[in-house]
């Protein structure tokens, strides 16, 4: 079975449309930012989203997804956000130490 036919079951079996997307050696997973803070009961944030990353299944699902992407050869990438103020400052501390 390859990796569409598995894609369309899973979306049957999530009550999802069928889109017609395929997935092919183009196709990627990208995991835009995922953070400790909202992401494990120790972070800042749990308390106001800990109850829907459960809920959700939220880390198992994102751990699915990695091995998913390894079985089926689609490539997993993890993006982080970076905000102007991260760049600056990084920007800073580089041209401190120098």
């Amino acid at each position: 079975m390859n990796s569409t036919t598995h894609a369309k079951q899973g979306k049957k079996s999530a009550q999802l449309p069928i889109t017609g997307f395929e997935i092919d050696r183009h196709t990627a997973i990208v995991i835009v930012d995922p953070q400790n803070d909202f992401l494990s009961p120790d972070g800042v944030a749990w308390g106001a989203v800990g109850q829907s990353v459960m809920e959700n299944n939220t880390i198992n699902n994102i751990e699915t997804l990695f091995r998913l992407g390894s079985e089926n050869g689609i490539h997993v990438f993890v993006s982080p956000i970076i905000t102007i103020n991260m760049i600056i400052v990084g920007s800073l501390r580089a041209l401190w130490k120098n």
